[in-house]
């Protein structure tokens, strides 16, 4: 049986828990990214001109989230047809996901690129830089966090579930 061989489908099937998972892998997370990629090409659109480092940080954001995002569909689509090697893929998306969080984040925050942006937000939303900087922190964290949570919830699920052992015969 090779990483790509199907599991036996006439005694297993996917359900449950495991189905949320999956629709969240494939529907959901996508969504999500899409939104993200939107409001930095809007942020670019508005402020790349005046803040070539926020042009420069975009671009790299839109491509980790792109990347991830594909992973993710591609793991999901693995979970579904009950693919051998899926629970690693996934496990693999779980992993990278919080440190392109981390990534995204720790190069806002180290690059430089920090001021442009809480200038530019200042700017786009009519806050002060002060105020600008304490909401991109919040935000910083919440993703952070989120990401924590999102992927150490479902990585416990897939390792201690029932149901993913003897649907991958894990």
């Amino acid at each position: 049986m090779n990483d790509t061989s199907t599991i036996n489908k006439n005694k297993k099937k996917v359900g449950g828990w495991l189905l949320l998972f999956i629709a969240t892998l494939i529907i959901i997370y996508p969504i999500s990214s899409f939104m993200k990629i939107s409001w930095i090409l809007n942020r670019i659109n508005l402020l790349g001109e005046q803040y070539p480092k926020f042009t420069t940080y975009g671009i790299l954001a839109i491509v980790l989230t792109t990347l991830i995002a594909i992973l993710g569909i591609y793991a999901g689509i693995l979970l579904f047809r009950l693919k051998s090697n899926s629970l690693k893929i996934v496990k693999i998306f779980l992993i990278l996901k919080i440190l392109i969080t981390c990534l995204d984040n720790f190069l806002l925050i180290n690059s430089g690129v920090l001021a442009d942006v809480i200038y530019g937000v200042a700017i786009a939303y009519k806050l002060s830089p002060e105020a600008s900087k304490e909401v991109l922190t919040k935000v910083g964290t919440k993703n952070v966090l989120q990401s924590l949570a999102y992927s150490g919830v479902w990585y416990a699920y897939l390792i201690n579930s029932k149901r993913v052992k003897d649907t991958y015969n894990f």
